[in-house]
């Protein structure tokens, strides 16, 4: 898969949790967005990128081995079993573990686009074979993309083609377009950011912020 998120699903998460409007935001998104797999998942190996304080973790480790993974510039540093966002973690060697699903909220974002395909591959090789990766992160789209932003797509799209992984689900592309039906951060709320971030003011009077999802199959 790589697509984003719709209005639809995000409604209807909303409906089902009794979501304020107000809680329809990005880190909203990208939950529900990485839920959807992990519905019904019951004794399999996962593992969370850089879990934070309310980790989707915590509703899968009583029928589930959970694990913590903690990556730094592609590379990742610390396996650990996962037993709580508020308990310690007992660390362990990635070595002897391989995944049935892992899966990441926002951190591809700290990714440069160079290094998309290098933290893939990394995900890949932590994989069992018939093993899923979902990644959710945020994304701009612009009416006319720039070439930052069409890399970055690119990078995701170009993985299946490099082989060892297949998608699943829908494959958006070769370029990002925006849809009236996407899942995107309101005008309120990017106006505040526009207001905090000067450098990104452009960008954000300019483009939709919505939610990439991105999910493969280890096939080798």
């Amino acid at each position: 898969m790589l697509d984003f998120v719709r209005k639809y699903e995000s409604f209807r998460a909303a409906e089902q949790t009794g979501l304020s409007p107000a809680g329809l935001n990005m880190s909203f998104y990208q939950q529900i967005a990485v839920q959807d797999f992990l519905s019904g998942i019951e004794m399999a190996s996962v593992a969370e990128i850089n879990p934070g304080e309310k980790s989707l973790l915590d509703g899968l480790i009583r029928h589930n081995e959970t694990y913590s993974l903690q990556m730094q510039q592609t590379k990742i540093e610390k396996v650990s079993v996962y037993s709580g966002s508020k308990s310690g973690d007992e660390r362990v060697s990635g070595a002897e573990i391989a995944f049935d699903l892992l899966f990441s909220c926002g951190e591809f974002e700290k990714f440069g686009s160079s290094e998309i395909a290098e933290a893939l591959d990394v995900c890949r090789d932590m994989l069992r074979p018939g093993g899923v990766m979902i990644h959710a992160l945020q994304f701009y789209i612009a009416p006319t993309p720039t070439p930052f932003w069409l890399d970055r797509f690119a990078a995701f799209h170009q993985s299946f083609q490099r082989g060892g992984v297949e998608p699943v689900g829908n494959v958006m592309g070769p370029e990002p377009l925006f849809q009236p039906d996407m899942a995107s951060t309101s005008d309120a709320a990017l106006f505040e950011l526009y207001k905090a971030s000067p450098n990104m003011a452009e960008l954000r009077m300019q483009a939709q912020n919505v939610c990439l999802i991105y999910a493969a199959r280890r096939v080798s």
